[in-house]
């Protein structure tokens, strides 16, 4: 079913109290920095509210001409970036993984150019890909059975930067990475500042200001929510500088015989090259199968480990018994 219209954020100009209307007929108000200051039910009937707080006092409220006046205030629809927008997001996932996510009413600078730029419009989302971008789409999500998600307000952009495709086309558009299009993997940003104008002044406001993100997809999935990644997403802690994994140490030859690579205990490398012993040395670390060297020149280079086979540089190498 398509989430209710006056379902979503509204906030007072200020922005001081933010007042959210969940689908299962539950609200929950913020006051400045009380997050959950009033919290009850409330119905609707035609364009009237009635609130019943869980303390038990009621109130009311109208909606007029798209904004909602309730307790003497004005609140205005806004995107909802908050954590529990983002739950209730992926519990409707979780309950149903094949229903496609609609992110309506955003401006959209999709960096294609038969689609061009679409002032207000939508970006269709199914799984990993984009279905459909641009205005009406939101006419037929009951159709689709999709999750909408209100993005007035905002700017959606691509999340790559495809500079390679600006100055070489790809052969086929879906595969430009900077693009936002139907068929194409659903990488974008949402950012809450919809004066912004192109995709290189979008990736300058991102970096001058990282808190204008509001939501982030990665190949469909919602990786970024309301300024803070979503679980499971947080940056992994970083390994020791320059570990070593015992179980590596010792000398690789590659299959002819010309490179001799010693790995030792202490975290240095050794390489002779036909016979020409100390051609390379420097640091190494290990992490998991990948080692990252960083030569005495100043150069960096690295390799993997399959198995007992270590793989660097072009060479195969094995570890001499």
């Amino acid at each position: 079913m398509r989430t209710p219209d006056h379902c979503g954020l509204w906030v007072t100009e200020d922005g001081r109290v933010r007042h959210r209307l969940l689908p299962d007929g539950r609200y929950d108000e913020a006051r400045g920095e009380d997050e959950h200051a009033y919290q009850g039910h409330y119905t609707r009937d035609g364009d009237h509210i009635d609130y019943r707080d869980d303390t038990g006092f009621t109130a009311d409220g109208d909606l007029v001409d798209g904004v909602l006046h309730h307790a003497g205030m004005i609140l205005y629809r806004r995107p909802d970036f908050s954590p529990a927008a983002a739950e209730e997001i992926e519990a409707a996932r979780r309950r149903g993984p094949h229903r496609p996510l609609l992110l309506t009413g955003a401006r959209i600078l999709t960096g294609d150019p038969l689609l061009g730029d679409i002032e207000s419009g939508d970006v269709l989302v199914g799984e990993q890909t984009i279905y459909g971008i641009g205005p009406g789409l939101l006419t037929a999500a009951a159709d689709d059975d999709a999750i909408v998600v209100d993005c007035r307000d905002t700017v959606i952009t691509p999340a790559v930067v495809d500079l390679f495709a600006r100055h070489a086309p790809r052969p086929r558009r879906a595969d430009a990475l900077g693009t936002l299009v139907p068929g194409g993997e659903a990488n974008l940003l949402v950012l809450a500042d919809a004066g912004t104008a192109t995709i290189p002044a979008a990736v300058v406001r991102l970096a001058a200001e990282p808190a204008v993100l509001g939501a982030a997809l990665d190949r469909g999935e919602i990786v970024h929510w309301g300024g803070r990644p979503r679980r499971g997403r947080e940056a992994s802690p970083p390994a020791a500088v320059w570990q070593v994994d015992e179980r590596r140490v010792g000398t690789w030859i590659d299959e002819t015989g010309f490179l001799h690579q010693h790995l030792d205990a202490d975290g240095r490398y050794d390489e002779t090259r036909g016979g020409r012993e100390h051609a390379f040395q420097g640091r190494y670390r290990i992490d998991g199968d990948r080692i990252d060297y960083q030569d005495d020149l100043g150069f960096w280079a690295f390799g993997t480990f399959t198995g007992d086979v270590l793989h660097h540089a072009g060479y195969t190498l094995r570890r001499r018994p």
